[in-house]
């Protein structure tokens, strides 16, 4: 299984260096591949993942779609082998202003300031901070250690057409 996955992500490393788009992202709706993309994530764990949409999908960018979708998969990657998350919820809302990305999960949480400290901590959440700055957007975090994590992003209109 860690075989698996660890070619998937090459693959996908791959794709994105190469600048090959990612067949499953196709189209403007996020919800299906990220509901596929979660799944097999949490495969034999016996974590519960649930993903949901609300609002009038956004004809959204290629890139932009590519990069929600890769912060989302960050995001679960980090709940499952950081915070031994045994819930994780993924909410995309396609709002006026832009696209909102959520992913919540119950796991152990952790302090949310400490990492900007230390060098090389939170790499996962650096990287999902740079997707994130390179579409104008905002991110919050709102972690504490034994309380779970939420992240929310913000991708403005202007940085999803």
């Amino acid at each position: 299984r860690s075989a698996q996955l660890a070619q998937e992500g090459i693959e996908e490393i791959r794709r994105t260096v190469s600048g090959v788009a990612d067949p499953a992202l196709a189209g403007g709706d996020l919800g299906s591949p990220l509901l596929q993309m979660a799944q097999r994530l949490v495969a034999g764990t016996g974590v519960r993942i649930e993903v949901s949409a609300t609002g009038r999908p956004s004809r959204l960018q290629e890139r932009a779609r590519a990069e929600l979708f890769h912060i989302a998969q960050e995001a679960v990657t980090n709940a499952l082998r950081h915070g031994g998350a045994r819930n994780i919820a993924i909410t995309i809302a396609y709002e006026r202003r832009g696209v909102r990305l959520s992913i919540a999960d119950d796991g152990s949480g952790f302090d949310a300031v400490a990492p900007a400290l230390r060098p090389r901590a939170g790499l996962g959440i650096s990287g999902i901070w740079h997707r994130v700055t390179a579409r104008q957007g905002a991110l919050s975090i709102k972690s504490r250690s034994g309380g779970g994590t939420t992240l929310e992003v913000l991708i403005p209109l202007k940085g999803v057409r």
